[in-house]
């Protein structure tokens, strides 16, 4: 081993000087403890000064020393060759080898204890304390970390979230705002990466990865990289993060770490995009648009003002809107409006304006206030849209809601109001007026045959009739199909008006030339009086309406006004009416049965089914009292097809007895042809009771065939075509051609008892008769002579060869169970040429 060579007393001088001057304390001692080093520090420091240490061990300059854990370690330092750091940081008033004299003194010490071993020299082991006043770094750390903390709580309490990554992606630090956006805690995140976290959140998941990816933008660019982050939170809401990471290296290039700052901008995004949005509305909205400022000048106007104004944005922008205005409102007008604007906020309303070329129109505006945070009004938003074509939709609207679209009359909405501001001027200048309700007769008939474009036509005819007939104050309108109502103002006498109804009447009686047709048509007038027959419209409806039934069975043609006798026949259709709706469930209604035989042999070769209404409180009521009022109210739908029904099955429970096997006829109302489900309901119910169609004939009149409607031939064709038996009924009393005998699917006739009555006096009827037979005969058509009552009708029947007869002279209308008795006894027609009364 090479040894150093030993220091000169240059070298000597300067480690002395050196140790002299540090800025430190250095105290050098030997086994015993005594003092052999003692620097100028420690002479400072101490106040003791070189000579009164030397040679003097610790504890006597020290006496504090004695028994303390300090002096057990000086001891350890020589005897076991150990160095100890005592304290890093030590308050000089605690410190032993301060003076109390410098105790107020608050500077920070750091002691250390080391052994020195010696290769030569007697001594061996000596023991060193280094004493460093550390009180300026202890400040400057302290500063340190007093800005340190700062920071933190700066950055803790930012609304931003703010995170560091290191150079490898793994999480250091986040602030509140971070954790509480990615709903972590320090102990999950720190020292972890995104995909760590994401798999204990992984909702989550899809915005750590978008994270990744910007990172290692910023990475790879090796700048601030900004973008926008998206984020569902928790309650599935989409979160917009304004984010900016910035990434820091070391200076040999390689990663040391990632800043991300990341602001919530959800809210200012939201609004970009209602403001952008708002934009879109503002440009493209169909409704013009002005925005003016506190003082009402124009600041700006979208296209749609342009296109409904006329005027640009150009030519308007710094002008007030009254720019627009045409004149046709008043001073108070607008004072209002401004009223309503400046007290409630908002304005609305119909308003008349002019446009840049000088037409006005209508337009429907809507004013409103925008108030600043501090309550005043900053701007005023109005809002239009040109109504002129709306206003003419609703008035043509409104023309049609109050007038009959076929006729251009009035209808009843209108008459409604009419007459009811007609009363009310009546009432206060003691006038009297007069409502007549107008029917024409025979119109169904013309309508249903010739078609409804013919019917039409005919009605514009006879409105243009009315209207010469009476006054411009006078109303004349019409409530639907043929019926009439006209409002006669300030009427004199009863006198005039009969008069004027009697005009009218013969007027409608001229015939009316559409196309090829002549039509021929007349009407029945009803007339009420104010304030004799009624003081309000209801009432004088009602009047008017009886006194034209009333007419009605006079004789048609004719005029009739209001009384009481009319009154209480009407009250009585009324009554019975009601009664008719709960005839079927109460059963009221029964069938009777009247045979028909074979004229030639005298045997029943069918039954008709009669109905008849036993009214509690009046017997049997007529069928002619009651089959009118039923047509009139529809009632006779449900009760024809309780009639099949009560039909199918009486004949179902003869068959079964063995008594009846002839079919049975049952009468159909044209009402019945109004409405489809005829032809189901009959196919259903001889099903339901195991008969065949054949077992049923339906007899109908010439009118069910003037119809000649497409539901009417369906019908007909359907159940003519299933096998069901369809008669004519009362043939020769209708207003229909025998050409129709060819077009509908009949088999059979019934000469109507009017032409059967007198036929063995009566030489017209015999003929009529007896063409009739024979123009059956000749279309194979079977026929049917009703109210044969005298054998000598019998005689003229079977001479003309009549196939069957139906007539008292055989039997009348039975019940059920009286029929099966004559039916037992042997029910036929006499022999020829003998009579029965």
């Amino acid at each position: 081993m090479v040894m150093p060579s030993p220091p000169d007393d240059l070298t000597t001088r300067l480690a002395a000087a050196a140790l002299e001057q540090s800025m430190t304390g250095q105290v050098v001692y030997d086994r015993e403890l005594r003092v052999r080093v003692w620097n100028g520090w420690m002479v400072k420091v101490s106040g003791i000064s070189c000579a009164a240490a030397l040679n003097r061990r610790l504890d006597e300059i020290f006496p504090t020393l004695r028994g303390s854990y300090l002096l057990s370690v000086l001891e350890q330092v020589v005897s076991q060759g150990r160095s100890f750091l005592l304290s890093s940081m030590l308050h000089r008033e605690l410190f032993p080898f301060y003076l109390p004299l410098s105790r107020e003194r608050k500077e920070l010490m750091r002691q250390q204890v080391c052994a020195l071993p010696l290769d030569q020299g007697e001594e061996g082991m000596f023991g060193m304390v280094q004493i460093v006043d550390v009180t300026q770094a202890a400040r400057r750390e302290g500063a340190m970390h007093e800005a340190e903390q700062k920071l933190r709580t700066l950055i803790d309490n930012m609304p931003d979230v703010v995170l560091f990554k290191d150079g490898e992606g793994r999480w250091i630090e986040a602030n509140h705002a971070a954790q509480e956006v990615f709903a972590v805690t320090p102990g999950m995140y720190r020292g972890r990466s995104d995909a760590d976290i994401a798999l204990k959140n992984p909702h989550l998941d899809y915005l750590l990865k978008r994270f990744q990816e910007s990172d290692q933008v910023a990475w790879e660019s090796g700048k601030p990289h900004r973008s926008d982050e998206i984020l569902l939170d928790q309650d599935g809401r989409e979160r917009v993060f304004d984010t900016i990471k910035a990434p820091i290296f070391q200076p040999d290039g390689s990663r040391r770490g990632l800043v991300i700052i990341g602001r919530d901008v959800t809210d200012r995004k939201q609004a970009e995009r209602d403001l952008a949005l708002a934009k879109q509305v503002f440009e493209h909205s169909a409704e013009s648009i002005i925005v003016t400022d506190r003082n009402n000048c124009i600041v700006s106007v979208n296209p749609a003002f342009a296109h409904t104004t006329g005027y640009s944005a150009e030519e308007v922008i710094g002008k007030k809107p009254s720019v627009l205005r045409s004149g046709a409102h008043d001073n108070d007008f607008y004072a209002a409006m401004w009223s309503a604007i400046l007290g409630k906020g908002n304005w609305s309303g119909e308003i008349i304006d002019r446009r840049k070329d000088g037409s006005t129109y209508p337009k429907w505006l809507s004013i409103s206030a925008v108030r600043g945070a501090d309550g005043e009004i900053e701007n005023f938003i109005a809002l239009f849209s040109d109504i002129s074509e709306r206003k003419a939709v609703e008035q043509r609207i409104r023309y049609l809601a109050e007038h009959d679209f076929l006729t251009g009359l009035p209808n009843r909405v209108l008459l409604t109001d009419r007459v009811s501001q007609a009363i009310a001027f009546a009432r206060r200048n003691r006038t009297r007026l007069a409502l007549m309700f107008l029917d024409l007769d025979r119109f169904k008939s013309i309508n249903d045959t010739l078609g409804h474009n013919i019917g039409d036509e005919l009605l514009r005819v006879i409105t243009q009739r009315l209207l010469t007939h009476v006054r411009a104050s006078d109303t004349v309108s019409r409530l639907g199909g043929d019926e009439f109502v006209l409002l006669l103002l300030e009427v004199n006498d009863e006198g005039d008006v009969a008069h004027l109804a009697r005009n009218i009447l013969d007027a409608l009686i001229e015939p009316v030339r559409v196309g090829e047709h002549e039509l021929n048509v007349s009407g029945s007038i009803g007339i009420a009086m104010y304030p004799e027959h009624g003081q309000d419209i209801d009432t004088l409806m009602k009047c008017a309406d009886t006194a034209m039934y009333q007419a009605k069975a006079a004789g048609r043609n004719a005029h009739a006004f209001f009384s009481a006798e009319m009154d209480v026949a009407a009250r009585g259709r009324h009554a019975m009416e009601g009664a008719l709706r709960h005839a079927l469930t109460r059963r009221e209604f029964i069938l009777h049965y009247q045979p028909q035989a074979d004229v030639a042999v005298g045997g029943v070769v069918a039954l008709e089914a009669l109905l008849r209404w036993n009214r509690p409180g009046f017997g049997l009521v007529p069928p002619d009292d009651f089959i009118p009022v039923a047509e009139e109210s529809g009632l006779i739908v449900p009760i024809t097809e309780w009639i099949l029904d009560e039909v199918c099955r009486q004949l179902r429970q003869w068959r079964e007895g063995g008594m009846v096997h002839v079919p049975v006829a049952i009468n159909l109302s044209p009402v019945q042809f109004r409405r489809e489900g005829l032809y189901e309901i009959a196919m259903e119910k001889v099903k339901q009771y195991g008969l065949l169609p054949s077992d049923i004939e339906f007899e109908i009149t010439e009118n069910v065939l003037m119809l000649n409607t497409e539901t009417v031939m369906r019908t007909l064709d359907r159940l003519r075509a299933a096998g069901f038996h369809l008669i004519i009924d009362d043939f020769g009393t209708g207003y229909s051609s025998l050409s129709y005998l060819k077009r509908f699917p009949v088999v059979k006739l019934k000469i109507d008892r009017s032409f059967v009555r007198d036929v063995s006096d009566d030489p017209d009827d015999a003929a009529i008769a007896g063409a009739i037979i024979g123009m059956a005969r000749s279309l194979k058509l079977g026929v049917v002579a009703e109210g044969v009552e005298k054998s000598e009708q019998l005689d003229f029947l079977r001479q003309e060869q009549c196939k069957s007869m139906q007539g008292y002279l055989l039997s009348r209308p039975l019940p059920a169970d009286e029929l099966e008795r004559a039916l037992k006894a042997g029910l036929s027609l006499p022999g020829l040429g003998q009579a029965q009364d």
